[in-house]
């Protein structure tokens, strides 16, 4: 999931508290909008706080090296100026 992920037990891999799902990093980076990408990172603190989680994994900064990578939906862009604007 693109968010907050909360299991409901420690041992549960399935199953997690209910949040909100994001859209990738690179859906995100097609804005090209500073203000949604902080909005949407403000909106990822409360539910973290809210959930008390305390790592959140993405997205990510990496530049997509080659189209066939399979991570590339968690990075924002291939385009150096635009990763760097959104990321900060």
């Amino acid at each position: 999931p693109n968010g907050v992920r909360k299991p409901l037990t420690d041992l549960s891999l399935q199953e997690a508290h209910p949040a909100t799902c994001f859209p990738p990093a690179f859906a995100a980076a097609c804005s090209w909008s500073e203000t949604v990408m902080e909005r949407m990172g403000r909106a990822l603190a409360m539910e973290s706080r809210y959930y008390d989680v305390q790592v959140l994994l993405g997205p990510g900064v990496n530049l997509k090296r080659h189209y066939y990578g399979g991570r590339n939906h968690e990075y924002f862009s291939e385009d150096p100026f635009l990763t760097g604007r959104l990321a900060c």
